[in-house]
Parts: structure tokens; sequence; C-alpha cells
């Protein structure tokens, strides 16, 4: 069963710019359970974000250091699919880390990340992640 652990939130690669209602929605959701539920999805050889860039922004706004990751072998694991939200971007793996790699982050909810056994329902608290 995958589990998660805690990583430092300046080790990681966003790939996506974020839509700032959706942070504001997402992050007084995070303040009202004082928990973080389920934990963002990051590549273990690049540390570049997969899934959960508002979570992740929203802890940064917040003052929080750390953030609650699953770790996954992007390029290696068919576990995990990609698609595009936008048809007009052509959108593959590499390109995920490539961009993030680069700091020429996609549009906000340009990929969609599809990880079988991903974990949901946590129930981490906020003063962990000082």
């Amino acid at each position: 069963m995958p589990t998660y652990q805690l990583l430092s939130i300046n080790t990681i690669n966003q790939h996506e710019q974020i839509d700032l209602a959706h942070l504001d929605f997402i992050r007084d959701k995070i303040v009202k359970k004082n928990a973080f539920t389920e934990p963002v999805i990051v590549d273990q050889k690049t540390k570049v974000l997969l899934d959960g860039h508002h979570r992740l922004n929203s802890l940064i706004e917040l003052g929080y250091s750390k953030v609650p990751v699953l770790l996954v072998d992007y390029l290696d694991n068919s576990q995990v699919h990609l698609a595009s939200r936008r048809k007009q971007i052509k959108i593959t793996k590499e390109k995920v880390i490539a961009s993030a790699l680069a700091h020429q982050l996609f549009p906000a909810k340009t990929t969609k990340h599809s990880i079988r056994g991903r974990l949901k329902g946590m129930n981490i608290p906020l003063k962990k992640l000082i």
C-alpha cells in the first residue's frame, strides 16, 4: 500500500500555473479542516509536481515548509496516466518534466494525471508541516 512522506516545499518543481480563484477555495478548505487530507504526487527522480499544484501553493501561501507527498516513478510507471485538458496543447510525460525543470509553466489545469493507488482521506495536522 502506498504511503506518503514529508518533503520540503522548496525541493518541488511545479509544471503548471495556478488559478487564483481555485487557490483561494483550496486554501480555505485546508484552513477550515486544519489538516492536509490528500498528498501531492511528485516524481521521485526529478521532484516534479504532477498533481496538487493548488494544494502545494496553499501551503506556501500559509507559510508552511513541508508537504505530504506520494513519490512515483513517473516515466517508468504505467500506473501514472497523463492526458491533456486542452485540445490545443499536445502533452507527454517528457514535456511535463522538461517544462518544470526549465521553469516554463503550462497554463493552469493543462494536465490531468490519473494515478492508481493514490492516497485519499488522510488527516495530517497542519502543525506537522511547519
